[in-house]
């Protein structure tokens, strides 16, 4: 481990090194770049920025305590999910219920958030997001958007080409030009600039990592978000604060350390010591399950302790991977560049459900699903038209109570439709399927949801989605009055792929006359006659109902009660196959001297469905269909709502043998008797 020397003449234990003095992460460096520097990342975050939205539309409460709460109806006016600086000054926190808040500050303004589709919209906060992020776009070309008032900014690039200026000379920095900036861990952003000043001959170009180098960077950074800063404020009337450092992790961590409208810059040799008072969980992508195992495993509690835990320590509890992640958190690299993105990776929306609205039958989870997808549908529609990318996974979040305890999980599933109806089937199959398995009893669920949530995410470019639902290999096709289709030859021209082969040779059977089953008509030849067929089919002439006469004229007609149609089972695939027997009476063959027209299968339409059975082997199939959808009814019988599923031993019923009963025996019955 390498030893750091602290700026003002102190030696900190050899316990932690920054990510640059790695020789890990120097593989990613050029030695050969006369102006290397550390990375400069910042983080935009807008200060109450909820608050702000609502003031910029009723500027008249500019300068009073006030909040943004959900659902004003609620107990108490609801709980506030946002709440001004001047408000925090009354002891006003996020959380807090209107009504309480009213209580301690007589002037606060609650202001509501619309709603839409039974929850909340937050759409007028998403746009004014947005216009942010157009604003920070035109300043630096590397932006990424992390949330509705957060973003991120790689200003690396833009201070390697100001930075020649700057160890030349030519250009300086000031405390005007950094407005409200505030060193961490320093005493004043004067002696900070002083040190800077000072020490400007040692950060020459050469290769090689140099510290006052980056000690100048990040003071040309800070000038930089300084202007960004009053460049929002002056378009978009919305103040912020930011957070300059070396990594996601570092900046994140100090722009909450002055706010509001301030930023704040975290140099390298400062981390530790911020370290020193900074707990474990407040650290970016450590406030979840990873943290609280950390926690618990080493019984450790500031990001400090785990800079001095050893490697070896951490292997014993972490696997491999995760090791050398918090490793390289504990010096302050994340590892995680800025990518330019605008866009938001997902598009979701979630609701709470506390108390006596917790959701506890498929009714109540049906409803609110309807509302989601409602919301959801017309957003990721206009996603999809506005930036030319489609969602193709659909995430449901749940959050249910199990005794006193909040239980989290999530379950996926392809997101094939866009549609509110196919969206809303999907979420619910997905919602039902998992809390069933928790527990289904007289109706409701034994673990009742207090939040849901669906998330469409992995975005790919392109409106196409990229997993069709099943339906759309299918056709409608017209009939007439009669149920009948109109136009045979357009009908198995849609037939679908999957049956296309089939199809066509049942067509070439029908056009050609040539019958599978043994006839008594001289006149066929036997190579005509498959003998390997198990269907028994009758020949018969046209029938008009079905279809039109030949031009050759009409043989001998069968009447209704000559043909028997007999619906057997055989696959469930959504097809049906015909078994056409001999009826009682023989048919006779027809006259050699009239010209009849090739014999044709009869067709008709299920009496349960009025499906059109149009091809010979449709019947059997389609019979099977029905027993299948019976059985599955059946099983089903006691709850209609209940998810489909595989047959168990439970299932089928067992008659217990019965056992006679018969007198106990006693131990006088062993022995017998004396007369």
């Amino acid at each position: 481990m390498a030893i750091v020397k602290l700026m003002d003449g102190q030696v900190e234990d050899d316990v932690w090194k920054f990510p640059r003095d790695d020789p890990d992460h120097n593989k990613l460096r050029d030695p050969n770049d006369p102006l290397d520097i550390d990375p400069v990342i910042a983080l935009i975050d807008m200060d109450c920025f909820y608050v702000q939205v609502e003031l910029r539309l009723q500027p008249q409460y500019r300068g009073r305590p006030a909040g943004v709460t959900q659902y004003l109806t609620r107990y108490k006016g609801g709980g506030l999910i946002a709440v001004n600086y001047e408000a925090r000054a009354f002891g006003v926190k996020r959380g807090c219920r209107a009504a309480e808040a009213k209580e301690k500050c007589s002037d606060f303004k609650a202001f509501v958030v619309p709603e839409l589709n039974g929850k909340a919209d937050l759409t007028r906060y998403r746009e004014a997001g947005s216009e942010v992020i157009k604003v920070m776009q035109q300043c630096f070309t590397t932006v990424e958007r992390a949330s509705i008032d957060e973003a991120y900014v790689d200003l690396t690039s833009e201070i390697k080409a100001l930075l020649p200026a700057y160890l030349s000379g030519e250009s300086s920095l000031s405390v005007e030009e950094l407005g409200a900036t505030c060193p961490a861990e320093w005493s004043s952003l004067e002696t900070w600039l002083d040190y800077i000043a000072l020490h400007r001959e040692e950060a020459i170009p050469g290769p090689g990592n140099n510290m006052y180098r980056n000690y100048l960077a990040l003071g040309i950074g800070a000038k930089l978000i300084n202007e960004l800063r009053e460049r929002i404020l002056s378009e978009t009337q919305f103040h912020c604060s930011a957070g300059i450092s070396y990594s996601k992790t570092l900046a994140k961590l100090c722009c909450g350390l002055n706010k509001p409208k301030k930023q704040t810059v975290l140099p390298r040799d400062r981390v530790f010591k911020l370290f020193e008072k900074t707990e474990i969980q407040d650290v970016r992508l450590l406030g979840g399950k990873l943290g609280e195992q950390v926690v618990h495993y080493l019984r450790i509690k500031y990001m400090s302790e785990l800079c001095r835990t050893p490697r070896g320590v951490l292997f014993r509890f972490f696997p491999y991977k995760t090791t050398n992640w918090l490793c390289d958190v504990a010096s302050g690299w994340d590892n995680e560049p800025v990518q330019a993105r605008d866009l938001p990776k997902s598009i979701g929306c979630s609701k709470n459900f506390l108390g006596r609205a917790a959701l506890k039958t498929r009714d109540e989870i049906r409803e609110w699903m309807g509302h989601f997808c409602e919301e959801l549908a017309t957003r990721l529609k206009k996603d999809q038209d506005e930036n030319d990318r489609t969602a193709t996974l659909l995430t449901a979040h749940m959050t249910f109570m199990e005794k006193d305890d909040r239980k989290s999980l999530s379950r996926c599933c392809p997101l094939t439709s866009y549609k509110a109806a196919d969206l809303a089937k999907d979420g619910f199959a997905t919602v039902d399927k998992c809390m069933s398995s928790l527990g289904f009893f007289r109706g409701q669920y034994t673990h009742p949801l207090v939040s849901m949530g669906l998330v469409a995410s992995k975005m790919k470019d392109g409106k196409d989605s990229a997993n069709p639902r099943i339906d759309s290999f299918f056709s409608e096709v017209k009939k007439n009055e009669d149920g009948l289709v109109e136009d045979r030859n357009s009908y198995l021209e849609s037939t679908p792929p999957m049956f296309d082969k089939e199809a066509k040779s049942e067509t070439e059977n029908l056009d050609t006359g040539v019958s599978t089953a043994e006839t008594d008509n001289p006149a066929m030849d036997e190579h005509q006659i498959d003998s390997s067929s198990d269907d028994e089919i009758l020949p018969v002439s046209s029938n008009q109902n079905a279809f039109p006469a030949s031009a050759h004229g009409s043989g001998d007609q069968l009447e209704d009660d000559e043909l028997e149609v007999i619906c057997e089972p055989g696959t469930s695939d959504g097809r049906s196959r015909n078994r056409n027997r001999k009826a009682s009476s023989p048919v006779s063959a027809p006259d050699n001297n009239v010209d009849t027209e090739p014999w044709r299968y009869r067709s008709f339409n299920c009496e349960k469905c009025d499906m059109f059975i149009w091809c010979p082997r449709m019947a059997r199939d389609h019979s099977d269909y029905h027993m299948a959808l019976e059985l599955s009814q059946e099983i089903n019988k006691k709850d209609p709502n209940a998810p489909k599923r595989k047959l168990t031993l439970e299932d089928i019923p067992v008659k217990k043998k019965t056992l006679s009963k018969k007198p106990a025996l006693t131990l006088d019955s062993f022995f017998k008797k004396e007369q």
